[in-house]
């Protein structure tokens, strides 16, 4: 009866020490494929092509179920944010001009294995400025 408790009590624990080991490998994830793709690998960047750049990013994103269909990407020059914080809504995709500082957004889901845990969303930017 008191391993029933104990080993409840066990198992929820590692869960949720597996949940959080989950989410913060995918936020280091994505802030390294939002870093690669504002810096390294460049070209579907600069051409304006959304769903390669999210391809891409979700290639290097590990356990994410449909995560091309489900990221919310967006770019756009830095002038063009409001001072207060903004929603990431993935609806906009533009790079700016040569020598304009550019945004680039993106928040995705994280596989949830806690059951009842309602979907968590891990979130990155990066800022680049397109070269001359």
């Amino acid at each position: 009866m008191e391993f029933g408790f104990i080993g409840l009590l066990f198992l929820t624990v590692l869960l949720a020490i597996l949940q959080f080991a989950l989410l913060f490998f995918a936020q280091l994830n994505l802030d390294n494929a939002l870093s690669d793709a504002t810096t390294g690998d460049t070209a579907a960047t600069y051409a304006n092509n959304r769903t390669l750049v999210a391809e891409r990013i979700c290639g290097r994103l590990l356990l994410m179920d449909g995560c091309e269909a489900r990221i919310l990407l967006e770019m756009q020059p830095l002038k063009n944010y409001a001072a207060a914080g903004q929603a990431i809504t993935g609806t906009v995709f533009a790079a700016g001009g040569a020598g304009e500082m550019t945004l680039m957004r993106a928040r995705a889901p994280v596989l949830t294995v806690v059951p009842g845990l309602p979907q968590l969303w891990i979130s990155g930017q990066a800022v680049f400025m397109r070269p001359a």
